[in-house]
């Protein structure tokens, strides 16, 4: 499970989104941040529905919450991960839409001897991970996966990483996850 993680590298992040990525930093007033916690405001990006005059970016953001609720919850949720192996199949995404949440590195927690022991993962190359995820006007969620085998003896599960690539493919669907 992903519980934390890190932004830090804001000119990447405006490099690789354009104007919404630089627009997301700036507004929020929370970057960087080491820290990102369940429950805060977090900036998500999507894909831009119409064009902007201004500007050339492929991008919107939104800044919403990190906690998860379906519209027709009596109480709030606060989801903060989705397992991608259940995501078409749970009734609270159904009308979710995609979004990519952007990070230098997360942070997981080992269970030691006698404490918990945090372990910061980031890409070998130093670049942002870019973390599939899912949202609505209640807030957002990261999709997760089985851990990779290098890291599986930390945690059992990661966020779903993308490529630039990937990324778009993610962004571009036109289905909901729960479609």
């Amino acid at each position: 499970m992903c519980g934390r993680y890190a932004v830090h590298s804001l000119a990447a992040v405006a490099q690789t989104f354009g104007h919404a990525g630089e627009q997301a930093m700036q507004e929020s007033g929370r970057w960087p941040s080491y820290n990102v916690s369940p429950m805060t405001p977090v900036p998500v990006f999507t894909q831009a529905t119409e064009s902007d005059p201004q500007t050339t970016s492929d991008y919107q953001y939104t800044l919403t919450q990190w906690g998860y609720s379906p519209r027709w919850a009596d109480k709030p949720m606060n989801l903060i991960n989705a397992r991608v192996e259940t995501l078409n199949a749970k009734p609270s995404f159904r009308e979710a839409a995609r979004c990519v949440l952007v990070a230098d590195g997360w942070y997981e927690w080992q269970q030691g001897t006698s404490a918990k022991q945090p372990f910061y993962h980031k890409s070998n190359e130093g670049s942002l991970l870019f973390f599939a995820g899912i949202y609505n006007d209640q807030g957002a969620c990261i999709v997760t996966r089985e851990a990779a085998e290098d890291l599986a003896n930390i945690h059992h599960r990661q966020p779903l990483l993308l490529s630039t690539e990937t990324m778009v493919q993610w962004l571009s669907s036109n289905s909901t996850p729960g479609s």
